[in-house]
């Protein structure tokens, strides 16, 4: 009896390298499938832009044998008092939220169960644009940061954009694509050796609740016939 090995994984086209944690997880392969959990700990729209700074905190990139990473990666603005550490970022929610309703009706999907037994019933589409905005200290470490990015938001060869799936809100699956960039400088940033990148990025989630089904209790009504009737 011979023991073959396992297959080796399908490579990923442009895939950067993401480092085990227990953060948001880049969807590698289409047929993967999310793993409900019992876990909420922010709302849908920050869940969304939580979920876009923990994967490029974990991304990076090798640039002519220099690795390129973020040194910091914000979901608010820091302190005044905060040293600064380049290049570091931020992601920002842009807008409006938009809660649309018309592509669902709240029902319940045998397979949208979590693990203590209650389901996740879909009430709307959350969409929301998210802003990164990126700070580094010269124009060439701008250009990396580019690279990095320019890979980190199309990771795989069968979409355009990426998806993660967050633990922290039901072990949800959201959507991100890139919309626009804004490499633009002026006088004051110039002076104060920063040089900006700004990404727009648009998401998308299905906002959840969680609801026990009742318990069916099924009543017999007999009745009995008298002969004849």
């Amino acid at each position: 009896m011979s023991c073959e090995p396992n297959p080796a994984p399908p490579e990923v086209a442009n895939a950067p390298l993401l480092q085990p944690s227990t953060l948001a997880k880049l969807v590698l392969l289409a047929t993967d499938k999310p793993v409900r959990v019992a876990l909420r700990e922010a709302d849908a729209v920050t869940a969304l832009r939580r979920g876009l700074a923990e994967y490029l905190s974990q991304v990076q990139l090798d640039v002519s044998g220099e690795v390129v990473q973020f040194a910091r990666m914000l979901e608010v603005w820091s302190d005044s008092d905060t040293p600064a550490d380049y290049p570091s970022a931020v992601v920002q929610i842009a807008g409006e939220a938009d809660y649309d309703a018309s592509s669902f009706t709240p029902n319940v999907d045998p397979t949208d169960r979590l693990p203590t037994g209650e389901y996740l019933v879909k009430h709307s589409e959350v969409t929301v644009l998210l802003q990164v905005e990126a700070h580094c200290s010269s124009p060439g470490q701008r250009v990396g940061v580019a690279m990095l990015l320019e890979d980190a938001v199309n990771p795989v060869s069968w979409m355009h954009g990426f998806r993660l799936d967050l633990p922290f809100y039901y072990g949800q699956r959201a959507e991100y694509q890139v919309t626009a960039a804004d490499f633009r400088d002026d006088a004051g940033t110039a002076r104060h050796e920063l040089r900006p990148l700004t990404l727009t990025v648009e998401a998308r989630i299905s906002q959840v609740r969680v609801r026990r089904l009742p318990i069916l209790q099924v009543k017999l009504d007999v009745q009995v016939l008298e002969p004849g009737q």
